[in-house]
């Protein structure tokens, strides 16, 4: 089956199975291990295309290289392109990596992000431009990202490229402890709300009888094992029965 064809099978196939396939519990595999699942060439099967390890696979090549180069066709037939360079790629991982929430500043001061759904959609994109105070601040961090070798579940991978001279150099950094360099990059491009909730102190959640506890967050289910520390939706958690509230 061609590999075009391939796609609009396996979107059909997802129409009233997403829930399963994009809100599913985290994985607990890494980055690495989910890419070492993938076959060389083109998924021939609808089951592969729609595997967690594809989905993660066509987020990870976006960070190939920083030149950016996409042509679009509109229903009368015209066309337009669009063309830029990137300084800064960040595609931090959601769930099963299904999801990845991207980052990128271009040389032209633009700041785009986006919420990115393999084989669903673009959803709550934004640009802006920023400003030459803000683009000196960033270029001037992109150095101080520290050289890593982490490997933390897919739901805590923050992929990270950025431009150093002739390079384009890529770091993968655990999204539970972030370096200071990362951390004040996001205060300069803006981090978006869906992974805001890592500020907030850790939450003490009590373990249910079946070994999981549920984040009060976002009210996903995980397994004991699984949670670490921090939810796939960025709340802190630690185990143990919250304090009583106090009586009025």
């Amino acid at each position: 089956m061609h590999f075009r064809s391939l796609a609009f099978v396996a979107a059909a196939a997802i129409v009233g199975s997403s829930a399963s396939l994009y809100a599913g519990p985290a994985s607990g595999r890494s980055l690495k291990e989910l890419l070492q699942e993938v076959k060389k060439g083109y998924p021939t099967t609808v089951e592969e295309f729609n595997s967690d390890s594809y989905a993660v696979s066509r987020h990870a090549a976006r960070h190939a290289r920083p030149d950016v180069h996409q042509t679009f066709t509109y229903a009368d037939g015209s066309t337009s392109e669009v063309k830029y360079r990137r300084i800064l790629l960040i595609s931090w991982f959601r769930g099963r990596g299904r999801i990845a929430i991207r980052y990128s500043v271009s040389d032209d001061r633009h700041s785009r992000s986006v919420r990115d759904v393999f084989n669903w959609a673009h959803q709550a994109s934004g640009d802006e431009v920023l400003s030459q105070e803000k683009m000196d601040s960033l270029k001037a961090l992109l150095p101080a990202l520290p050289h890593s070798d982490a490997e933390p579940p897919i739901h805590r991978t923050v992929l990270v490229s950025r431009q150093m001279g002739n390079e384009w150099r890529t770091e993968t950094y655990d999204g539970a402890k972030l370096p200071d360099a990362l951390e004040k990059i996001f205060k300069i491009i803006g981090e978006r709300s869906e992974t805001m909730n890592r500020h907030k102190p850790p939450v003490a959640v009590p373990v249910t009888g079946n070994g999981q506890v549920v984040c009060p967050a976002c009210r996903d289910t995980i397994a004991v094992g699984k949670a670490n520390g921090v939810c796939p939706c960025g709340q802190r958690i630690v185990l143990g029965n919250p304090p009583p509230k106090e009586k009025k």
